[in-house]
């Protein structure tokens, strides 16, 4: 109890030091009296650099001050740090996470090299990543779009490159836990840093904040919600901001877990997270946010009685909004086009059943021309399922591939009891029916990093 109290404390000033630093950048921005818009779609002002300087700026304290960070060997250090790093600019801009990624390489082989030289053994479905990348590499022979195809590729190395990293460390798990909180930290300002661009561009076109936090889909001046709250940030799509959201919320259950966080500061990030979600529109983060509430909920209370009443509760309220708002959860959640893509894309799937198009091939001229223009769709098109785009590119085998990859990774983490793991994968896969998320470097990036770094996380042991 002393233990949980000494962290409430800690939590409450973590959570002042971070407010206080926010509505100082508040003042701030008052001060130059924003008249030029900071999304995405126009030039850069002073907020935005100040906004991601403070952002980049802020984790150097959390490494600098840490005590677990004083303690160790340099290599352990460098690796941690790297590590860290990466974590961190996931949450950023994908060309920062290009160049963390880097630093990580070299700092798992330092790490290989300066300790036992010992090779860990793989998992199956970190084995299974690779097997998956290889035959996505072997169907570019027989894509029409070769150009296209390897571009597509680049953005699978992934499962290739971090299966290998993994080979030559494992943290301590003292570090392991210590570096977890520092992403949660990070995610929570890089929350704020959103909610603060949100204040700027109320101030900026004299509206009401109510305007940007809302359930229906909308544009303020023809441009997304969205590209608002991230346009301090390189990455603006809701649904793969909701991606590291998600691991974050994750995170925050297993640290409470392991008593390194307080009562206030999950409930703090649950709060935090859903109005987000909320504001940037984003209909399947709120979904993986309520799945991995119930989970985390379920994973915190060791009670039978209270995980019984958790189900039973749980059960009853959404069978009771499902009733009562059955509707308007209709036109909010179901995307039509959505529908016509799935039907488009079995028919395609029926044609070339066994080795599909190609990598690329759903860009080809052939096939834009012919399914795109039947939705009306103005860009490449691509049937937002991971798994029909697969087959349409690769064929079945690599759905397979696949598929047996997800159930190695479900079976793995209920035989560990691994909450980190269970509860991202099973986001992901829903996140999979409705996105493609391996068709970005960004998606297949977090996919795979997160699944690995979950997998070696410390079991069933006090931090």
């Amino acid at each position: 109890m002393a233990f949980r109290g000494l962290q409430i404390k800690k939590d409450f000033y973590f959570s002042i030091g971070i407010l206080s630093l926010i509505f100082l950048l508040y003042v701030i921005f008052l001060l130059i009296k924003p008249s030029v818009a900071i999304n995405t779609n126009e030039e850069y002002t002073i907020f935005h650099w100040i906004l991601s300087l403070s952002f980049l700026v802020i984790p150097i304290f959390f490494f600098v001050f840490s005590k677990d960070f004083k303690e160790g060997k340099g290599f352990e250090k460098f690796l941690w740090l790297s590590l860290s790093l990466f974590l961190c600019s996931i949450v950023h801009k994908p060309r920062l996470y290009i160049d963390a990624q880097f630093f990580f390489f070299v700092a798992s082989l330092i790490y290989f090299y300066k300790s036992k030289r010992q090779i860990y053994k793989p998992s199956v479905f970190s084995l299974l990543f690779v097997v998956y990348f290889l035959w996505n590499l072997t169907a570019v022979f027989w894509s029409a779009e070769k150009s296209t195809s390897f571009q597509l590729i680049n953005r699978l190395v992934p499962f290739i490159s971090f299966p290998i990293f993994f080979l030559f460390f494992r943290l301590d798990d003292r570090l392991y836990v210590k570096m977890l909180k520092i992403f949660w930290q990070v995610s929570i300002i890089a929350c704020l840093l959103s909610f603060l661009s949100i204040f700027y561009e109320c101030s900026r076109m004299g509206i009401s904040v109510i305007e940007f936090v809302s359930i229906q889909k909308k544009a303020i001046n023809e441009i997304p919600v969205y590209n608002y709250i991230f346009s301090w940030s390189g990455t603006n799509h809701p649904s793969y901001n909701a991606i590291w959201i998600i691991a974050s919320l994750v995170i925050s259950f297993f640290l409470f877990k392991k008593k390194c966080i307080g009562l206030f500061s999950l409930l703090f990030t649950t709060v935090l997270f859903f109005i987000l979600l909320t504001a940037m529109q984003s209909r399947i983060g709120i979904v993986m946010l309520v799945l991995v509430l119930f989970l985390g909920l379920l994973y915190i209370n060791e009670s039978k009685k209270w995980r019984y009443g958790i189900l039973s509760s749980f059960l009853l309220l959404m069978i009771f909004i499902i009733y009562t708002k059955f509707s308007a959860l209709c036109i909010y959640f179901f995307d039509p086009i959505r529908i016509d893509l799935y039907k488009i894309s079995i028919d395609y799937i029926q044609q070339k059943m066994l080795l599909g198009s190609g990598v690329g091939g759903m860009n080809s001229v052939e096939i834009s021309q012919v399914i795109g223009r039947s939705v009306n769709f103005p860009w490449d098109f691509y049937p937002h399922n991971q798994f029909l785009g697969d087959w349409i590119q690769s064929g079945v085998f690599c759905v397979i591939i696949l598929l047996i990859a997800y159930v190695c990774i479900i079976f793995e983490s209920i035989k560990k009891k691994n909450f980190l793991m269970f509860s991202f994968a099973f986001s992901m896969l829903l996140f999979m029916q409705i996105e493609m998320p391996f068709r970005f470097l960004g998606g297949s990036t977090m996919f795979v990093f997160f699944l690995l770094l979950f997998s070696i996380a410390p079991h069933n042991r006090e931090s």
